[in-house]
C-alpha cells in the first residue's frame, strides 16, 4: 500500500494503484492463514470500554507502530448463518468468533471490540481447530475459536495483551452519509472516507483525517472467464477487486484510526487494515488476512 502526504481535499485528484488486491486474492489465497500473535493473554476479565466520539480539544493522537502486533482480526461465528450476514462469516457452534490461521494466541481471556460501535467484550481463546468454511462448506479453515457473548455479523478486533496503558480503543458505527451507485461517503469523528465510481470497472478511494487527504488509490475490478459482466455499483459493494469499507476503530479518542477494508474475489476474500494518521496511512500487517472461500 502506498502512503501519501498531501493537502488536497478528499475530492481531489486520485492516484492510480493498479490491481494489487485482486492479484493477491487470485494467487495468494490459501485455506490456512498465518496471523501474527497477540501476545500473552490477560489474567482476568477486562472491564467494558465505552465508545469515545468527540476527543477533548487538547487531546493528541497516540503513537502507534504499524509494524508491531496491534492484535488480530476475527470473523464472527454462528451455529447457523444469520439472515443478511456477510458471505464471509464463519459457522462454528459454541464460538462467538474465530481467528483464522495458526496464530500464537494462547488460551486465556482477551479484550475485543466488535465492529459497528459496540463496547468491549471478553473472549476466551481455545485451542486451534479446523472448521468447514466457504460457499459449499467443503473448504477446511484452521481457526482459533473465541468463546464469549454473541456478536452481530461483523469483524471483531481482538486487542493485544496487555493493552498499552495509553490506549482507549473504541469501535465506531459505520453509517454512510452518502450511499449512491457512483459515490459512498462515511464520516467518523475527524475521519472521512469517500469512494467514487470512475467507470464500469474502476473506483477511487480517498481517506482524510482532520480535513487533510492522507490516502488515495484507484482499484480495478477484474473479470474471470465465464463470469457476468461488471458494472460497478458502490452502494451494493463487494465487486471482485474493489475494496469495501468494513469497519472503523480508533486507538484513542484523538486517533489514530484503523480502517478495515474487505476485498472480495471470485474464490476468496481479503481483509486489510490501514492505520490513518494526520500525515499518511500505513498497512497494519497483524490486522489482515486472506481466506479461500470456494472455487469459481
Amino acid at each position: 500500500m502506498q502512503t501519501r502526504d498531501s493537502d488536497d481535499d478528499i475530492g481531489g485528484t486520485i492516484q492510480h494503484r493498479g490491481t494489487l488486491a485482486p492479484m493477491r486474492l487470485r494467487h495468494a489465497l490459501a485455506s490456512v492463514v498465518t496471523i501474527a500473535a497477540c501476545g500473552a493473554p490477560s489474567s482476568s476479565r477486562a472491564p467494558v470500554v465505552s465508545n469515545v466520539t468527540d476527543p477533548p480539544p487538547t487531546a493528541r493522537p497516540v503513537a502507534v507502530d504499524a509494524s508491531s502486533t496491534l492484535g488480530v482480526l476475527a470473523l464472527p461465528a454462528y451455529a447457523t448463518r444469520p439472515e443478511a450476514a456477510p458471505h464471509w462469516v464463519a459457522l462454528a457452534p459454541g464460538a462467538a468468533a474465530v481467528v483464522p490461521g495458526k496464530a500464537a494466541l494462547g488460551p486465556g481471556t482477551y479484550r475485543a471490540l466488535p465492529a459497528g460501535g459496540a463496547t468491549a467484550i471478553a473472549l476466551r481463546a481455545g485451542a486451534t481447530t479446523s472448521i468447514d468454511y466457504g460457499c459449499d462448506g467443503g473448504t477446511s479453515l484452521d481457526v482459533i475459536p473465541l468463546a464469549g457473548p454473541a456478536v452481530k455479523p461483523g469483524l471483531v478486533w481482538v486487542l493485544p495483551s496487555p493493552v498499552p496503558p495509553e490506549w482507549q480503543p473504541a469501535s465506531h458505527a459505520l453509517r454512510a452519509e452518502i450511499a449512491e451507485r457512483d459515490r459512498v461517503r462515511y464520516v467518523v469523528g475527524e475521519l472521512v472516507i469517500e469512494q467514487r465510481r470512475l467507470d464500469k470497472t474502476h473506483a477511487a478511494l480517498a481517506i482524510a483525517v482532520r480535513g487533510k487527504t492522507v490516502h488515495d488509490e484507484t482499484s480495478e475490478a477484474y473479470l474471470m472467464d465465464g463470469a457476468d459482466p461488471i458494472d460497478l455499483d458502490l452502494k451494493e459493494g463487494h465487486a471482485p477487486g474493489i475494496p469495501t469499507v468494513e469497519a472503523v476503530f480508533s486507538v484513542a479518542p484523538a486517533g489514530p484510526y484503523l480502517v478495515v477494508l474487505e476485498t472480495s474475489g471470485y474464490e476468496g476474500v481479503a481483509f486489510e487494515t490501514l492505520v490513518a494518521r494526520e500525515s499518511a496511512t500505513e498497512v497494519v500487517e497483524s490486522l489482515g488476512f486472506d481466506a479461500y472461500y470456494c472455487a469459481f
